[in-house]
Protein backbone atom coordinates (compact mmCIF):
# COMPACT_ATOMS: atom_id res chain seq x y z
CA UNK A 1 0.00 0.00 0.00
CA UNK A 2 1.04 3.18 -0.93
CA UNK A 3 -0.05 6.46 1.84
CA UNK A 4 -0.52 9.75 0.95
CA UNK A 5 -2.46 12.62 1.87
CA UNK A 6 -5.12 15.48 1.51
CA UNK A 7 -3.83 18.78 1.49
CA UNK A 8 -4.99 22.37 2.92
CA UNK A 9 -5.79 23.31 -0.74
CA UNK A 10 -7.99 19.36 -1.42
CA UNK A 11 -4.66 18.36 -3.60
CA UNK A 12 -4.42 14.20 -3.44
CA UNK A 13 -0.73 13.92 -2.96
CA UNK A 14 1.58 11.45 -2.57
CA UNK A 15 5.40 10.15 -2.22
CA UNK A 16 7.30 8.88 -5.38
CA UNK A 17 10.89 7.48 -5.19
CA UNK A 18 12.55 8.45 -8.81
CA UNK A 19 15.57 6.74 -10.56
CA UNK A 20 17.86 7.69 -13.36
CA UNK A 21 18.37 3.84 -13.29
CA UNK A 22 16.91 1.05 -11.21
CA UNK A 23 20.70 0.69 -9.85
CA UNK A 24 21.21 4.16 -8.40
CA UNK A 25 19.96 5.88 -5.05
CA UNK A 26 16.22 7.74 -5.36
CA UNK A 27 15.11 10.87 -4.89
CA UNK A 28 11.90 11.37 -3.23
CA UNK A 29 9.18 13.77 -4.43
CA UNK A 30 5.89 14.73 -3.60
CA UNK A 31 3.37 14.26 -6.53
CA UNK A 32 -0.05 15.72 -7.31
CA UNK A 33 -2.55 12.49 -8.11
CA UNK A 34 -4.21 13.68 -11.89
CA UNK A 35 -7.19 11.75 -12.76
CA UNK A 36 -7.66 13.70 -16.38
CA UNK A 37 -3.97 12.72 -16.87
CA UNK A 38 -3.37 9.66 -19.06
CA UNK A 39 0.45 9.00 -18.95
CA UNK A 40 3.08 8.37 -15.70
CA UNK A 41 4.22 11.41 -14.65
CA UNK A 42 4.64 15.17 -15.55
CA UNK A 43 7.70 16.69 -14.07
CA UNK A 44 9.37 20.80 -14.26
CA UNK A 45 12.43 19.81 -16.19
CA UNK A 46 14.40 20.97 -13.61
CA UNK A 47 13.17 17.75 -11.32
CA UNK A 48 13.88 16.06 -14.50
CA UNK A 49 17.47 17.87 -15.14
CA UNK A 50 19.10 17.14 -11.22
CA UNK A 51 17.73 13.34 -12.02
CA UNK A 52 19.92 13.39 -15.18
CA UNK A 53 16.86 11.47 -17.09
CA UNK A 54 17.21 10.35 -20.37
CA UNK A 55 15.38 12.26 -23.77
CA UNK A 56 13.74 10.07 -26.08
CA UNK A 57 11.02 11.58 -27.69
CA UNK A 58 8.64 14.29 -28.12
CA UNK A 59 4.76 13.84 -27.98
CA UNK A 60 1.79 15.90 -28.73
CA UNK A 61 -1.17 16.62 -25.96
CA UNK A 62 -4.76 17.89 -25.99
CA UNK A 63 -4.69 19.92 -23.28
CA UNK A 64 -8.58 20.61 -21.43
CA UNK A 65 -8.96 23.51 -23.09
CA UNK A 66 -8.81 21.98 -26.45
CA UNK A 67 -5.23 23.55 -27.35
CA UNK A 68 -2.57 20.99 -28.59
CA UNK A 69 0.76 21.14 -27.21
CA UNK A 70 4.09 19.15 -28.00
CA UNK A 71 5.97 17.87 -24.68
CA UNK A 72 9.70 15.99 -24.52
CA UNK A 73 8.97 12.61 -23.34
CA UNK A 74 12.21 11.41 -20.84
CA UNK A 75 12.61 7.70 -19.48
CA UNK A 76 12.84 6.95 -15.56
CA UNK A 77 12.41 4.50 -12.65
CA UNK A 78 10.41 4.12 -9.89
CA UNK A 79 9.81 1.47 -6.55
CA UNK A 80 6.38 0.27 -7.31
CA UNK A 81 4.32 -2.04 -5.39
CA UNK A 82 8.09 -3.91 -4.76
CA UNK A 83 9.14 -3.89 -8.42
CA UNK A 84 11.48 -1.29 -10.08
CA UNK A 85 9.08 0.00 -13.08
CA UNK A 86 10.16 1.94 -15.79
CA UNK A 87 7.87 5.10 -16.69
CA UNK A 88 7.46 7.63 -18.81
CA UNK A 89 8.19 11.33 -17.47
CA UNK A 90 7.29 14.21 -19.60
CA UNK A 91 8.54 17.99 -19.39
CA UNK A 92 5.86 20.39 -18.10
CA UNK A 93 5.44 23.84 -17.25
CA UNK A 94 4.20 23.04 -13.53
CA UNK A 95 6.11 23.47 -10.26
CA UNK A 96 3.69 20.62 -8.87
CA UNK A 97 4.65 17.06 -10.15
CA UNK A 98 1.30 15.36 -11.71
CA UNK A 99 0.87 11.70 -11.21
CA UNK A 100 -1.56 10.36 -13.64
CA UNK A 101 -3.56 7.25 -14.32
CA UNK A 102 -0.54 5.32 -16.26
CA UNK A 103 0.57 3.69 -12.46
CA UNK A 104 -3.09 2.85 -11.23
CA UNK A 105 -4.31 0.12 -13.57
CA UNK A 106 -5.26 -2.74 -11.76
CA UNK A 107 -5.11 -0.75 -8.37
CA UNK A 108 -7.41 0.70 -6.17
CA UNK A 109 -7.25 4.44 -5.37
CA UNK A 110 -9.06 5.87 -2.21
CA UNK A 111 -9.17 9.87 -1.25
CA UNK A 112 -11.00 10.78 1.62
CA UNK A 113 -11.40 14.08 2.13
CA UNK A 114 -12.85 13.53 5.51
CA UNK A 115 -9.86 12.07 6.76
CA UNK A 116 -7.19 13.91 4.25
CA UNK A 117 -5.61 10.30 3.27
CA UNK A 118 -4.72 8.96 0.43
CA UNK A 119 -4.20 5.30 -0.05
CA UNK A 120 -3.21 3.33 -3.42
CA UNK A 121 -3.38 -0.37 -2.84
CA UNK A 122 -4.06 -3.64 -4.50
CA UNK A 123 -7.72 -5.03 -4.68
CA UNK A 124 -7.95 -8.29 -3.11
Amino acid sequence: MINGVVDEFGRSLLPLFLQKKPTEAPIEIMVWIDTGFTGDLVLPLSTIRQLGLKLVSNVEARLADGSISSYDVFVGWTMWFGNSRKIEVIAGDSSMPLFGIGLLSGLRLTVDFASKEVKIDQPV
